[in-house]
């Protein structure tokens, strides 16, 4: 908790270990409480629907399946997300063509210019080693 309150909670769902800590080493030196990450979309569909979140970063391809599941029930509850990939955008079905959709790998700087777009402005970036 911090003195404006509690973390914003953002749903992580990566399937591939080492990436996933790094978009978990960003989010929390963004002041963000990571919830995740999750690898499979029955994992991550239970945090998507019952968890109280600012927002969520989803790799499109979860271990053979698609996270479009995730993202359309965020979309439902009103949760802005937006999309890693090593896909291209255009593989993203027509109805959620409009999301951000970042090409791995991924820019650190574009990564926290997404997350900044839902995080509330109360949560300053600490510096981050490396960015670009």
């Amino acid at each position: 908790m911090t003195a404006a309150g509690p973390l914003p909670r953002v749903l992580l769902v990566e399937d591939q270990a080492l990436v996933a800590m790094e978009f978990e080493t960003l989010l929390v030196e963004l002041g963000c409480a990571v919830i995740g990450p999750f690898g499979r979309v029955g994992e991550a569909l239970p945090a998507a629907r019952e968890s109280d979140l600012a927002g969520a970063v989803l790799d499109v391809t979860l271990a053979g399946e698609v996270s479009f599941p995730v993202a359309f029930c965020l979309r439902e509850r009103g949760i802005p997300f937006f999309f890693v990939t090593g896909l291209s955008s255009s593989a993203l079905p027509e109805a959620l063509q409009g999301v951000a959709c970042l090409a791995k790998p991924i820019r650190t700087r574009s990564f926290l210019e997404e997350v900044r777009r839902f995080v509330p402005a109360s949560c300053e970036a600490r510096p981050t080693a490396g960015a670009d």
